[in-house]
């Protein structure tokens, strides 16, 4: 909160947990954003350092006898529709109502939670809430749920190209049809003399199955950018149309 010298005041976590245990019915966090925003609106009215403590008391009396903060209970928040466990939901909802609380007077309800959730469900809390904050450095204006996803998507890529290359995947034995189409085509087209003893029973294989393992070997070759491992006599043309 601004003072009337220019200086800021940030509350103490002591000064955040005695409000909060003395004032349970308030949502002491967005009340302290609404401060902010009026004495940033008002100049003239701007409090001394050793005044801004009891002007927060006098502003937390006057929201506890007017009913308390507006907010969304719990029963509102458990109605909601999201892929957000409750506890993350909890955060991106106090996050918002901290950047609308920046940029505006209006609350955050339910219908408009419900919508932002919609709109952000598959990014985890922390993505969103750390996305919100960057947009609180860059935003003129109320920040839409488009605001946000934008943000959250270049985050993203930032992270995925600041982690270079990505390791190849751990060999996974392939299922065992795909098996016996590699040992029929190594049989078949690799062994020559050695097949009797090496590949027992995969040379005379069925004419119609050695077609389906043809077209195994050459879909699983593709699939690992292997054109090597199959003969160009024996290649797919539509497996290899990029080559």
């Amino acid at each position: 909160m601004i003072l009337n010298d220019g200086s800021q005041f940030t509350p103490e976590d002591a000064d955040l947990s005695n409000w909060r245990s003395a004032y349970p019915g308030l949502d002491v966090d967005g009340e302290i954003q609404r401060m902010s925003v009026w004495l940033d609106a008002n100049p003239a009215k701007r409090k001394t350092k050793s005044g801004i403590r009891r002007f927060v008391i006098a502003w937390l009396n006057r929201a506890n006898k007017t009913g308390g903060s507006p907010d969304i209970n719990k029963k509102q928040l458990d109605s909601i529709d999201t892929k957000i466990d409750p506890k993350q939901r909890d955060d991106v909802y106090h996050k918002l109502k901290e950047v609308m609380a920046f940029f505006t007077r209006d609350e955050m309800d339910r219908n408009k939670l419900s919508y932002w959730m919609k709109a952000l469900d598959g990014f985890a809390s922390d993505e969103i809430c750390a996305s919100l904050e960057d947009y609180v450095a860059i935003g003129k204006y109320a920040p839409k749920p488009r605001d946000i996803l934008d943000i959250l998507r270049e985050r993203r890529q930032r992270n995925q190209a600041s982690q270079g290359p990505q390791p190849p995947a751990p060999f996974t034995p392939p299922p065992e049809e795909a098996r016996k189409a590699w040992m029929w085509y190594i049989a078949t087209f690799r062994c020559g003399e050695l097949t009797g003893t090496m590949f027992p029973g995969y040379r005379n294989v069925d004419p119609e199955i050695q077609d389906q393992y043809l077209e195994i070997v050459n879909r699983e070759a593709a699939a690992a950018n292997a054109p090597e491992a199959i003969g160009d006599d024996h290649k797919i043309a539509r497996y290899w149309s990029n080559l």
